[in-house]
Parts: C-alpha cells; sequence; structure tokens
C-alpha cells in the first residue's frame, strides 16, 4: 500500500509541475513566461531529496511536455532528461552541499546544458527533415530564461529551505 501511495504522489508531482509550468507559459507574457519552472521543481526536488528518482520523473514530465510543443518529437525528451541527469551526476560529486550559491550555480549550469543540448538535438533532427529549426531568437530568450529562472530560484530555494527544516527537521 505504501507503494501505490508512493506512486499516486509522484504521479501528482508530475502533473502538478507539468500544469504550473503550461500556466506560467500560457498565461504570462514574454520575459515572465520564460521562466522554466520545470528546472525550478526538479532542481529542488533533487536538492531536497537527493535521489535518482528526479530523472526518472524528468524523463516522464518531459514526455508528456513533448505533447505541448513543437518541436520535434525527442528533442525536449532528451535534452531535458540529461541536462537532469547531470545536474544529479554534479550535485553528488562536484556540489554535494545545499547552500545557495551552490544550489544556484547548479541550476545555472544545468539550464546551459539543457539550451545546448537542445539547439544540438534540434539541428541533428532537421537533418532529416525538410524545413530548418527555428532558432532566430533563441539567445535572447535562453539570456532571459538564466536570469529569470536563477532570480526566481533565488527567492524560492530558502524559503522552501526553511519551511522544511522547520517542519520536517530536514538538515
Amino acid at each position: 500500500m505504501k507503494k501505490l501511495l508512493d506512486f499516486v504522489a509522484h504521479a501528482l508531482f508530475i502533473l502538478f509541475t507539468i500544469a504550473v509550468h503550461l500556466v506560467m507559459v500560457t498565461i504570462f507574457d514574454y520575459p515572465i513566461s520564460a521562466i522554466n519552472i520545470l528546472f525550478i521543481i526538479l532542481i529542488l526536488h533533487l536538492l531536497l531529496y537527493e535521489s535518482l528518482r528526479v530523472v526518472w520523473m524528468s524523463i516522464a514530465v518531459f514526455y508528456i511536455l513533448e505533447l505541448f510543443v513543437s518541436s520535434p518529437f525527442g528533442v525536449l525528451l532528451f535534452s531535458g532528461t540529461y541536462a537532469i541527469y547531470l545536474a544529479y551526476v554534479l550535485h553528488l560529486n562536484v556540489f554535494p552541499n545545499r547552500n545557495l550559491v551552490a544550489s544556484t550555480l547548479l541550476l545555472f549550469i544545468t539550464l546551459i546544458c539543457f539550451r545546448f543540448l537542445y539547439v544540438l538535438f534540434s539541428i541533428f533532427a532537421f537533418l532529416f527533415q525538410e524545413g530548418s529549426p527555428a532558432m532566430g531568437h533563441l539567445v535572447g530568450y535562453a539570456a532571459w530564461e538564466l536570469l529569470l529562472t536563477g532570480l526566481v530560484f533565488l527567492v524560492i530555494y530558502p524559503v522552501v529551505l526553511h519551511i522544511l527544516q522547520k517542519r520536517f527537521f530536514i538538515q
């Protein structure tokens, strides 16, 4: 029964993450819609629970999110999953503590890796199709995404950590 409840809780977490991201992207205008809520929530989950489960959750999140994007199938899935796996490896080996600077740097490296892999996989996918990848405003969008996502993470992370330390005694 505990495993079933754990599975249901993680499924609801995945759906909540996708819903919050889709609301942010569709309701708000351009600079604010560049905030990548997916990576904030997944990195927070990685930092708080330090489990490989975040990589499996990212596969589910990006697979479902593939239904809502116009890029070729698999580009978002592979680039997002590889970026979260890199964050997991970096968190275990390079940034093992949970201080604010190391956590924000981990988020920045993850987002840069995600955008680099997204461009690389998009170019690779369009080698086999007619047309060309839409990358006209990608540098500006990535800069806004990095800046605003980092600022939101800098505000949210200490608050979440304080609440969880106080309530659940997480060290």
